[in-house]
């Protein structure tokens, strides 16, 4: 290793003060024991792990694009799982609040209209709320109006406590507007969306043969796991301590287990050729990992939000977005990049009032205003600043120039 090298350890929440790096140290190594990330003025281009630096610190791991990426991936499940919390919803319940309560008005009115039974609508529901891919899923009930009123019992606790059951729910709400009542004001609301949030025409990033998805690759590939979020199944295998990270959180991933599913994180395999290119150039550009590709579901929420009176361009669709984020990154189908990107089609992102577009692989112009000035939302910035620092988009080269 360069032995000149100035190195500069940052403790993150440990720390009173001082507890983000100084603008011109960037992430050079990590100590994996601790969990700790080493920030010096320049990247080391020669060097092999294990290494000594200043005879302070031994065992460091060199700070590569896989560490990047398992650092953004703990950080994105940590966000997911904190937002879901009925401590800490309250950053997401209001707008959550919004939509719930217009859907059982539109709700009300629909079920004197339709001809459709019961039974119809839950057989319609069976494979989005009741299987084990869905997070946030449901127990069946015995009869079809059993389930209806539990549905609609999850959606008018003004708490909105069970933030992955809910959001499952609006987008199951959504679906029965867009199959049986297209014709009503509410249904024109979400088809006109679903022009601009889900283009799925030739050459669209959500057409169905460009959102990078091996055809090969099926759910029942991967085991039911109740682990938060996308952390991987041989966590212990991580290049670091996750449980020394998530201590300074207050967390660890025994306490973090949740409901057992099967998630997108398992079993959807990434094929470059099947992805949409300027999509696949962001992930390479800007080292973010894949999922599942351009997130549908963020469109297919946003949709029925604004069918169901939440107003595009403001503070409640980023706490709307953020809910979305508990849902999708916290149940392990979709990372935070390819929810946001779905999102900026909306105009979800802004800054003192100024609408802007989303900066790739950044958080904070995304987050809502409450969440984002919070000491929860800061604690989190702080233990991730290596991938969760704000500003302006930066590619990976760039970090390491």
């Amino acid at each position: 290793m360069d032995t000149h090298l100035e190195v500069h350890e940052w403790l993150g929440c440990q720390e009173k003060s001082g507890r983000v790096p100084a603008p011109n140290l960037r992430p050079v190594a990590m100590e994996p024991k601790s969990a700790r990330v080493v920030w010096g003025e320049r990247v080391v281009t020669r060097m092999t792990a294990p290494f000594k630096a200043k005879g302070v610190f031994t065992n460091l791991a060199p700070y590569d694009s896989e560490l990047y990426r398992a650092r953004r991936m703990l950080a994105e499940t940590v966000l997911g799982y904190l937002v879901t919390q009925p401590e800490s919803n309250r950053y997401v319940v209001a707008a959550v609040r919004r939509v719930s309560a217009n859907i059982l008005k539109w709700w009300t009115d629909f079920r004197k209209r339709t001809a459709k039974t019961d039974e119809d609508l839950v057989k319609h529901a069976e494979k989005y709320l009741y299987g084990k891919t869905s997070y946030g899923r449901l127990e069946f009930q015995r009869s079809a109006t059993d389930n209806i009123n539990m549905w609609c019992g999850l959606i008018q606790d003004t708490r909105q406590a069970n933030v992955p059951s809910v959001m499952c729910l609006h987008d199951h709400f959504g679906r029965i507007l867009s199959s049986f009542d297209k014709g009503s004001r509410e249904g024109g609301i979400y088809e006109a969306w679903g022009r601009t949030l889900r283009p799925e025409g030739a050459g669209g990033w959500l057409h169905k043969d460009l959102r990078g998805r091996d055809e090969s690759a099926k759910p029942e590939d991967a085991k039911v796991t109740d682990l938060p979020g996308l952390l991987q199944t041989d966590w212990g295998m991580c290049p670091f301590d996750v449980n020394k990270c998530l201590q300074r959180l207050g967390l660890n991933v025994d306490g973090m287990r949740t409901q057992a599913r099967i998630r997108a994180r398992d079993w959807v395999k990434y094929s470059a050729a099947r992805m949409h290119a300027g999509f696949r150039q962001g992930l390479e550009d800007y080292n973010l990992y894949y999922i599942a590709g351009p997130s549908g579901t963020t469109a297919t929420l946003f949709m029925t939000a604004f069918a169901f009176g939440l107003q595009p361009k403001t503070d409640e669709c980023r706490q709307y977005l953020l809910a979305i984020i508990g849902y999708l990154v916290g149940g392990g189908m979709h990372s935070c990049h390819e929810s946001f990107s779905t999102a900026s089609l909306a105009g979800v992102s802004q800054e003192a009032g100024k609408e802007l577009v989303y900066a790739l692989g950044k958080y904070s112009r995304m987050m809502p205003n409450d969440f984002r000035r919070s000491r929860l939302y800061d604690d989190w910035a702080c233990e991730f600043w290596d991938v969760a620092s704000p500003g302006a988009a930066q590619s990976w080269a760039s970090m390491r120039t």
